[in-house]
């Protein structure tokens, strides 16, 4: 996916008020089934997975031995068995530790060069593939079912990573251009990386690498809602000890009062001293001004909160805020 078509600024725009196209075929996949993979997914990561219906999707997180997040991912479940979509940089991660957990009964397959994965995304996205895909009239968010497209066999799911209606087709990678092509045809806009990442920041969306890491807990990380306390699970002893102990910092959103946009890495400040550091920055179309997200201590992550953050040497007077930074 290249960084912009015809521009960051329009293409976003774009998705937010009629329907932009992402190729986001560099998502890992990993097929998981056999007679025991519900249960031995539900022990390896901290949100439900057993119960999850067939036909359905859910977000979850992957940790490692100290609590650590190895990747966020969506989990898709079909009657044949599951598909885990890790991010690019982390699929060999999460592939190695689920095949290498995994017993008798399950099957752990990389299956990135079976699926091509093309994301639509906007308002309009189910107008452009309803007269084709009826079965797409009431796809509930986290839903996913078969369908074809102008030809096209595919999975669609109606998850994704930018606020609007998004449908994920899952899309046998010979068949992908086609897709794509089909896709253009019928309305929607080309949309690159620059954009997905100002759409994602808009809806306070965590990116690995940046707001997460295997340096970062789900708690400090504004991601315990994931997690099922009421099953066992990979690393849940540690993940209890710093929820009872409670965690240092917290992440929060910030919206600039000024014109100055904040970027990753630059230092939030309070009363003149260096409080935490931003992880994501950026100027958000929908708001007309710069907004960021960071971890600063937990006293200071109220929303109302007035911190500084030090843009470039000029300081940028910010208040706390909790995303999304615009309405879903």
């Amino acid at each position: 996916m290249p960084l912009q078509y015809a521009g960051v600024l329009a293409e976003h725009r774009c998705v937010r008020s009629e329907a932009g196209l992402f190729d986001v075929s560099h998502l890992g996949k990993v097929t998981v089934d056999g007679p025991g993979a519900a249960d031995f997914l539900d022990r390896m990561l901290p949100g439900k997975v057993a119960s999850l219906g067939e036909w359905r999707a859910a977000y979850n997180i992957v940790l490692n031995e100290q609590a650590g997040i190895v990747d966020d991912i969506f989990v898709y479940r079909r009657p044949e068995g599951f598909i885990v979509v890790p991010n690019a940089s982390n699929t060999v991660a999460v592939l190695d530790m689920l095949a290498s957990a995994a017993g008798p009964g399950v099957h752990v397959v990389d299956s990135r060069m079976e699926w091509a994965i093309i994301a639509l995304s906007g308002p309009r996205a189910r107008s452009i593939i309803l007269a084709d895909m009826p079965e797409v009239a009431d796809l509930k968010l986290h839903r996913l079912t078969e369908g074809v497209f102008r030809g096209t066999p595919s999975l669609v799911a109606r998850t994704g990573y930018t606020g609007e209606v998004t449908f994920e087709f899952l899309v046998a990678w010979d068949r992908a251009k086609d897709l794509w092509l089909s896709l253009l045809d019928a309305g929607a806009t080309p949309t690159g990386l620059g954009a997905r990442d100002t759409l994602r920041l808009e809806m306070g969306y965590p990116l690995h690498g940046h707001e997460i890491s295997e340096s970062t807990n789900p708690i400090e990380a504004g991601l315990e809602w994931v997690i099922d306390w009421t099953k066992p699970f990979f690393a849940r002893d540690v993940l209890e000890k710093i929820r009872d102990k409670g965690v240092s910092r917290r992440l929060a959103g910030v919206i600039g009062v000024g014109r100055e946009i904040p970027r990753a890495g630059q230092a939030i400040l309070e009363s003149g001293r260096q409080v935490g550091e931003l992880t994501s920055g950026n100027f958000s179309p929908v708001l007309g001004r710069g907004i960021g997200m960071g971890y600063v201590p937990p006293e200071l992550a109220a929303p109302g909160t007035m911190l500084v953050v030090d843009v470039r040497g000029k300081m940028l007077d910010v208040e706390v805020t909790k995303p999304p930074f615009i309405p879903q």
